[in-house]
Parts: structure tokens; sequence; C-alpha cells
């Protein structure tokens, strides 16, 4: 049981939290539901889903796990289908709800988890209850009894004739009992989406995306998560990946092993404060192999309110040629946008929101795309790349004008890049301290990584570093000219 809230664990040891009211996704005032009472024992009914799984080291804790709906069983239920259809049968659902602590006042961490994996069912095996934790390498089912499981792989899914593939969607509708709306959750898929509703204590979850590639180091690349470690970036050994504590996702494996199609959700729902006051359902859609819950904070260097998420991926698809690219989505409940004063306007949203990819301590701005909806606000990320980028969407700090630096905001310098050629950011303007660096580039020039990239064209363009305030060192701003032949 304590490894389904270790991000919770994170999320309550980092979280700055402003209370403010959760959105119209909730009817009523729900209770806080006692899975003992509402499901049978496992061990008794020999393991028919649904039932529960008291945690034997915990008291007041345990584990739901779902069946599929049907005409008899309407609750603690799922229901998939892909591409509108009932899902094949070969494709299968292992789904659990933890409760934890969730009748005890006094534990900060109390709540409810989900957790949701997709499984492809080759012919002979049978599926079980297993399924791989929050830190944990994404695996198959094991073997129990002599006969293997479920896969992670879901190209062995058949659909109509054909494996499954990313053009596919996938649709999970799932019903269980709760206190509340989540705070966090996430979804595994390519262009995922997630939607809540809640009535009392009655919820539905609605998942539904397309399956997303998801590469996977070996096992002997894989770091055991230790929630006590105090784990420095700079110390982590070559070819290594997933979550070294609590607080960082690490990965710096050039080439995956494999590379399934995968589609999977984690959601976490806290009882009490600080984490209950956090104005959710706030979710994320990443093909990322490890990730922390979203983690929304007070950013002490710029005063303003940032989500953050820490991902990490191997750089390359298990062929060692094809880069490792995905998409990712952040979803600001309306509870959210009330917080950061922001209005739910396509020219509100572009000029209250700032939105950042951070790679090897380099932060570079991005151009999102917005999806306005009665709910809140989608920001999807242009196409990312790994090994271990911290995707961040915030409120947008003070413009120029109003921020002091240590140089002014104008071109003074013109250096000269050659067309298609690359250059270090940091040899072409040097960062002054440690405060965090955002790097801009305008005029066709394009900010990769570390390098500033020319385009194949003759012309100008201009790169602009701006760097956070840090301790005694203020807010700086500084550009260059770059003349490209």
């Amino acid at each position: 049981m304590k490894k389904l809230f270790i991000s919770a664990l994170a999320i309550a040891a980092t979280a700055i939290i402003v209370p403010v009211s959760q959105n119209s996704t909730a009817i009523g005032a729900g209770s806080i539901p006692d899975f003992s009472t509402l499901l049978t024992d496992c061990g008794a009914n020999g393991g028919a889903k649904p039932c529960y799984y008291p945690d034997s080291g915990n008291s007041d804790s345990g584990s739901a796990y779902l069946g599929e709906c049907s005409n008899s069983i309407t609750d603690f239920c799922f229901t998939a289908t892909v591409n509108n259809e009932p899902a094949p049968s070969n494709f299968k659902i292992v789904a659990t709800v933890s409760a934890y602590k969730t009748h005890t006042p006094s534990e900060s961490i109390a709540g409810y988890e989900i957790f949701l994996h997709a499984f492809a069912l080759p012919a002979g095996n049978t599926l079980n209850g297993d399924y791989w934790g929050s830190s944990d390498r994404p695996r198959d089912q094991g073997t129990y009894g002599g006969v293997a499981g479920g896969v992670v792989d879901l190209s062995g899914v058949t659909v109509g004739g054909r494996p499954l593939n990313q053009t596919d969607t996938i649709k999970v509708v799932v019903k269980y009992k709760t206190s509340g709306l989540p705070q966090y959750s996430v979804v595994v898929s390519e262009d995922g989406a997630m939607d809540f509703s809640i009535t009392g204590q009655d919820m539905t979850l609605t998942l539904e995306g397309k399956p997303a590639r998801v590469a996977i180091e070996a096992a002997s690349q894989h770091i055991t998560l230790d929630p006590q470690s105090t784990f420095d970036p700079a110390t982590l050994a070559p070819n290594k990946c997933g979550l070294p504590n609590m607080r960082f996702v690490a990965c710096n494996v050039d080439k995956a092993e494999s590379n399934p199609l995968a589609f999977y959700a984690r959601s976490k729902s806290f009882i009490n404060s600080p984490g209950a006051d956090v104005p959710g359902p706030i979710w994320v859609s990443t093909n990322a192999t490890y990730f922390h819950f979203p983690n929304v904070e007070y950013d002490n260097a710029t005063k303003k309110y940032v989500m953050r998420v820490k991902t990490g991926a191997p750089h390359f698809l298990a062929d060692g040629t094809t880069l490792h690219t995905g998409s990712f989505s952040a979803f600001l409940p309306n509870g959210i946008l009330t917080q950061w004063k922001i209005d739910k306007t396509e020219a509100a949203l572009k000029a209250a929101l700032a939105v950042s990819i951070t790679k090897d301590d380099v932060s570079t701005d991005a151009t999102p795309t917005f999806v306005i909806g009665d709910l809140g606000v989608r920001v999807k990320f242009p196409q990312i790349s790994y090994s271990a980028p911290v995707l961040a969407v915030g409120q947008a700090p003070a413009t120029a004008a109003a921020t002091t630096t240590t140089s002014p905001a104008v071109v003074a310098v013109t250096k000269t890049l050659r067309k298609g050629a690359s250059s270090s950011l940091t040899s072409l303007i040097r960062p002054s301290g440690k405060g965090k660096a955002t790097w801009r580039a305008t005029g066709g020039c394009r900010v990769s990584g570390t390098k500033l990239v020319a385009p194949t064209k003759a012309g100008k363009c201009t790169l602009t570093l701006s760097q956070a305030k840090y301790l005694k060192t203020p807010a700086s701003r500084r550009s260059i000219n770059i003349t490209v032949k």
C-alpha cells in the first residue's frame, strides 16, 4: 500500500496551497465512503471483482479491485471501448482504487488513488491483478500458477483484423465511490483527455485517447526509488532512468530497450488539508515513462504561481536512431484560473500564461495552443523530446518594463553563424549567476536543447537570455543580434 502514495508524499512536501472553491463538476456534498463495508473481502469471495483487499500493514487502508460493468455490476466497475465499439476480447483492464487513512483526520496525505492499466492478453494467458506502481519500470504482468498474464504492448490487441495502433481511440469509463474531485491526475496516452463528474459519493471518471509510444529502459538501467535519498542530479550514473526520490525524475538513458504502445492512468484525491484545498481536477496527458504528479507551487523568484510536471524517458527508441518524441498537455480547471486571476479567453490566456520546457537546467519558452471548455482550459504544448524535461505552465512574469535588470534589455552585440549551423547558447551569451535561465530566439533561429540553430537561409535573428533573480543577484535580460551567412 505504501508505494501507492509515494507521489502523494512528494506533493504534500513541495506544494504551497491557497484554497479556492472547486469547479462545477461536483454536485452535492460527498461524505467519506468506507470500502470495507461497501465491498466483499477479496479473500472471502475467491477474488471475484469488485472486491476489497484490506491493507494488513495499515489500519483504515486498503484497495478496491474494480470489475467490468454489467447489468448486475454498476459501481466499482469500468467499461472499455476501442473506436466507439466494445473493446476486443484480448484488450483488458486492471483498475484499483486505494484508500489510505481516509477516516483519519490527522493524516495529511490521507486520500484515494486510482491506478488503471490496459493490457493485451495473448492467447493462452490469463489476466491477473498484477500491475506496476508509481516508481516501477513498466512491465508485463507476472506469472501465477505457471500461467502468464497480460502484456504492456497493446499492439497485440486485434482491432478489425489488424493490430491496434496509434490511430485507434481507447475510451474507459470508470465508476466508483469517493469523497470529492481529485486534485492531480495523469493519463499516459497520445493526446489523451480526462473528465471527472461526481454526485455525492458517486464518481464517473472518463479516460479517452490514443495509445502512447512509451520508451522503456533495460531492467539494469532502472533507478530504484529511495524516498529518503538526497539525490543530486550531478551525481547520476550513466544510463539510468527512473524516480530516485520523491522530488526528482532522472533519465540519461540514450537508447530504450523496448517501446511498446501503452495506455494507463493515475489519479490522486486528498481528504485533508493542505492537499484537499487544491482546486481540482488538474490533469496532464503525456507519453513519459516516468513522472511525478503535477505540482502547483509559488515561485519565490518570480512571485507567481506555476505548475510543473517532471518527466523522464530514454532519448531514442529501441532502434537507436529514432528520436523519442511525444505530446504533452495540461488541464487547468476554473478554480486554478480564478486563483491565478486569469480570464478564460484566448487573448487573456496568451497574455497571462507562461509555458516553458526545461532540460539540463536550460529553460526555453514554448508557444502553446489552448482548448477552452466549460470547466477550464487545456494547454497543449508543442512536440517535446526526452530525456528528462520539466514542463511548466504558470502565471506570466512581470513585463520587462516592470523588472529590475542588471543590464538594459537592448541588442548591443552582433555575432555570426553559418546557414544551418548550431552554436552553444552559453557561448553566445554567458549566463550571469545562478538565476533560472530562459532562452528565446526570433527571426528564424531556434533554440534546440542547449544550442541555437541557424536557419538554412541567410538573414538576421535575435537571441535573448532572461535570468530570474537569485539571492542578491537581480533579474536580468540580455540580447544579441545573429547574422546568418
